[in-house]
């Protein structure tokens, strides 16, 4: 039971963790907290005035779990408080919420470490009960971190990409499409935009300087696509190659029609 520890150690000075024990409907593992933080200890993040209890609130947050297959929650009872002088009212914080969802930090910290063991959403929704959007946004940050170490990573290194990929692809089930710039030699993806037309693409050359793009001496994309003018007008001094699938396509259309 050291996780209980762990949470009382942390907690001790403002609440006090009551007892464990499994819903009614034994479908989930509840550990509950009760505040003891006393009032003349708060004041108003406003005005800095002394407050009063308000009322008192419950807030449930999904945790890591206890016992193989049943989710685990913890339940704090809280204060919520009034402000004395300037009358706002706000709730008591709870150290454990991860920003922005209803999970611990321990189960946002597990959640990251099997994302990058690549367990995927469904099977980590499986086994903490804990929401798909949830996992998602925990994903994302992830991803945003990445991205912005990856960035740092390739400006100290004065990246300048060689051979481009230009493709589409589709959103929501063909429904809407966003157009993608990869570097074919590192597999980064450099570029990512909403829609297809030739308008969204030139929206890459006005969001990537052309400096970074000055080395570029190559650039792949489909053979039905409309972008060779654009990249013609934008890297003069680049190629235009045609990806093997399509050429074979256009190839085999060819020889066909010769026989029609």
């Amino acid at each position: 039971m050291s996780f209980i520890t762990n949470f009382i150690d942390f907690f001790h000075a403002v609440a006090l963790a009551t007892h464990l024990g499994i819903s009614p409907q034994k479908d989930k593992s509840v550990l509950f907290f009760e505040s003891t933080r006393k009032t003349k200890t708060v004041h108003c993040p406003e005005c800095d005035s002394a407050v009063n209890i308000y009322e008192n609130d419950q807030v449930r947050l999904k945790d890591i779990p206890t016992w193989i297959d049943i989710p685990q929650e913890c339940s704090f009872f809280i204060h919520r408080y009034i402000c004395t002088k300037c009358k706002k009212t706000f709730s008591e914080e709870i150290p454990f919420k991860y920003p922005g969802t209803r999970i611990t930090y321990r189960a946002a910290n597990w959640i990251k470490g099997l994302l990058r063991e690549k367990v995927s959403i469904s099977a980590i929704q499986r086994i903490t009960g804990i929401h798909w959007d949830t996992i998602r946004k925990v994903q994302g940050e992830i991803m945003d971190i990445a991205i912005k170490e990856r960035e740092q990573e390739l400006s100290d290194e004065g990246y300048k990409p060689r051979i481009l990929a230009v493709d589409e692809f589709a959103l929501h089930k063909g429904h809407s499409y966003a157009t993608c710039v990869m570097d074919l030699e590192t597999g980064d993806i450099l570029w990512v935009g909403k829609g297809r037309a030739l308008k969204d693409f030139a929206k890459f050359f006005e969001e990537i300087s052309a400096d970074t793009l000055s080395a570029v001496i190559a650039v792949a994309m489909d053979m039905n696509a409309s972008y060779n003018k654009l990249v013609t007008k934008r890297l003069p001094k680049s190629q235009i190659v045609y990806d093997r699938f399509h050429s074979n396509l256009n190839m085999d259309e060819m020889f066909l029609a010769l026989f029609d």
